[in-house]
């Protein structure tokens, strides 16, 4: 090999280390959702209440007007879904889905 040349395995294994560091970023921006959804380990597969509430915690604590206006579909298992936004869902009360107000942000939609 001349100076300068690398290997065939050095450039594979350059390529499987950014390919893997692609997946584990995109995991942890994501809540590892994609991937429990299709490889199916951790026993919840069909639902999102959990990304549903962070969501909607976080648009709340940002002051986020998409709290009021955006449509979530909250999936409670394979055959129950229901849609609305935030501000909609957090007056449901579901076992184990539980979305906090937030009545400064959508005062025109509160009653």
């Amino acid at each position: 090999m001349k100076k300068g040349e690398m290997s065939i395995t050095v450039i594979i294994g350059i390529i499987i280390i950014l390919f893997v560091a692609v997946i584990i970023i995109y995991s942890l921006s994501t809540g590892f959702n994609y991937f429990n959804t299709k490889i199916c380990l951790f026993g919840n597969c069909y639902t999102n209440t959990d990304s549903i509430q962070n969501k909607c915690k976080l648009m709340c604590l940002d002051n986020d007007q998409e709290f009021c206006t955006k449509e979530l579909t909250l999936k409670l298992n394979e055959e129950i879904q229901v849609s609305g936004t935030c501000d909609e869902l957090s007056y449901h009360k579901f076992d184990g889905f539980d979305i906090e107000k937030c009545p400064d942000l959508c005062p025109s939609l509160n009653k």
